[in-house]
């Protein structure tokens, strides 16, 4: 029971971690869609400028070269920018992988504890939002065919709650490695729009579920049922 309490506690722990993380990554990628308007922006304002040609050699066409200097240093300036916010972008993603992918082996532990494995029944499984209600039935084994036997329906309960929260950051993990697998200074302001929505409204986690299985895996709420 000890090490059991001591898994949840280190798995709720690590959920809360990655959530702080996301809320991070979200204003970094807001951060870099704005970066890479003003990198369009400067850009189009430069190939703008070189057009003019020397047609004369006047005052006002000096005026046009130093603004064109002016204009192509605060691209490089703006490009150094967007790297940088690349780079962030892409070890937060990094580090999350790294951390679900250690939720995912506590889930494997401990499905293995129960003898069962609900990670496998999950992933084709449509989860509802669910309707007010006791929070801690949100997710139940009946909806996986999964009879409860007495030896085991705590553990299993609380193994199935898991199970889902790890599914949902998985999921939600693989979206985001897409997306900064495709952006750079390339990417249009459309494709940008869509991945930054994505990347801070999260379509495959559901905020509801999320919070109701973490409370029923508070370690507070669970050492004295089990």
């Amino acid at each position: 029971m000890e090490r059991f309490e001591k898994e949840l506690t280190q798995f709720v722990n690590d959920v809360r971690s990655l959530e702080i993380e996301h809320q991070l990554s979200s204003k970094a990628i807001a951060i870099l869609s704005e970066s890479l308007s003003r990198y369009r922006k400067t850009i189009g304002e430069c190939e703008a400028i070189k057009k003019l040609g020397p047609s004369v050699l006047t005052d006002r066409f000096v005026k046009y070269l130093q603004a064109q200097g002016w204009h192509e240093d605060t691209a490089r300036s703006v490009d150094l920018e967007i790297n940088q916010g690349l780079t962030e972008l892409r070890v937060s993603t990094y580090n999350a992988r790294q951390r679900i992918e250690g939720l995912k082996d506590m889930v494997t532990s401990v499905e293995q504890d129960v003898g069962r494995d609900l990670t496998s029944k999950l992933q084709n499984l449509f989860l509802e939002t669910p309707s007010a209600g006791d929070e801690a039935d949100i997710i139940n084994l009946e909806m996986l065919e999964l009879p409860m036997t007495s030896s085991d329906p705590g553990h299993l309960q609380y193994v199935l709650h898991m199970a889902v929260i790890c599914q949902m950051l998985h999921e939600d993990v693989e979206m985001k490695e897409k997306i900064v697998g495709a952006l750079g200074l390339d990417t249009i302001a459309e494709h940008m729009e869509v991945y930054s929505s994505s990347w801070a409204l999260r379509p495959f986690v559901d905020e509801e579920i999320m919070e109701s299985a973490l409370k029923v895996l508070d370690p507070r709420n669970v050492s004295h049922k089990i």
